[in-house]
Parts: structure tokens; C-alpha cells; sequence
């Protein structure tokens, strides 16, 4: 993403969209460390997924809520 990182991004789709309108997820090209976790959650992410695990994790949390 060449101006924007997807932290910064989820802000700005936080900000004008609520967790009920629409439910964002963090997938990461690497096992995912507690720093990340929490930019994430402050940035306004849902979700957090690692790639390693990605089908089957993305599969669950698109079924849930």
C-alpha cells in the first residue's frame, strides 16, 4: 500500500463505519506478536489472523457474529 498502511487505514474505516456495519480483519504475512495484536485492536481491527492459519481461521471468523 503505497500511501497508507492498513493500520491507518482501519482507522479511517472505523471511524465511519461501527463494528455492527462491518467487522475488519488483520490477516499478517507472519505469526503475529502481542505489539501487533495491539496496534491492531487500537487501530480498530476485529480480528487478527495470521496467514499460517489463514483458511481455516478466516473461514470461522467470517461464520461468526
Amino acid at each position: 500500500m503505497p500511501r497508507m498502511n492498513g493500520f491507518e487505514v482501519a482507522k479511517l474505516l472505523r471511524a465511519k463505519f461501527s463494528q455492527d456495519s462491518m467487522r475488519l480483519v488483520l490477516m499478517s504475512g507472519s505469526t503475529l506478536d502481542e505489539a501487533t495484536r495491539r496496534g491492531a485492536e487500537r487501530a480498530g481491527f476485529d480480528h487478527c489472523i495470521d496467514k499460517i492459519h489463514s483458511f481455516s481461521s478466516l473461514d470461522s471468523v467470517l461464520r461468526s457474529e
